[in-house]
């Protein structure tokens, strides 16, 4: 009786298992991530939420981010603009005007690293710069003390 009982359950195991879906992990985003400036996965969650929400508008620049949003990724407010913390490898001819025109102020760490705090409204432009190689968005430590 076991053995009918053990082979009934892995007959419906492998008929449900054949009958799941193959997942499309295609996102249908009007702006989509460049091939040409990699991401790591932080960035990629926040840029999914931000098309997410910047959708609902008529224009992006009528966007503004959410409480939630916010809250979400530990963001800043600084006067009319919501910052968000990122981390840009960039090529030697790099343009630092790309960041002025657009209001984000930047720091050197290196000669192809600069931490860069860049108003959320303005991240599809991020996305056309030239010369960056690589965006990272840079979490919040929070220290506990025991």
């Amino acid at each position: 009786m076991r053995k009918f009982l053990g082979i009934i359950l892995s007959l419906v195991i492998l008929a449900s298992c054949a009958s799941v879906k193959k997942i499309d992990y295609q996102m249908p985003l009007q702006v989509s991530l460049v091939k040409q400036i990699k991401t790591n996965n932080t960035f990629r969650m926040l840029w999914f939420d931000y098309i997410t929400e910047a959708n609902q508008y008529q224009s992006i620049k009528n966007y503004t981010p959410s409480e939630k949003f916010i809250a979400h990724y530990s963001l800043v407010k600084e006067k009319k603009n919501v910052i968000v913390p990122l981390l840009l490898q960039i090529d030697k001819d790099f343009d630092y005007k790309q960041l002025d025109n657009l209001g984000a102020s930047y720091s050197k760490t290196s000669d192809e690293i600069i931490s860069v705090r860049f108003p959320v409204k303005y991240l599809p432009s991020l996305l056309q710069m030239k010369n960056v190689s690589y965006i990272e968005y840079q979490n919040n430590v929070e220290l506990r003390l025991y």
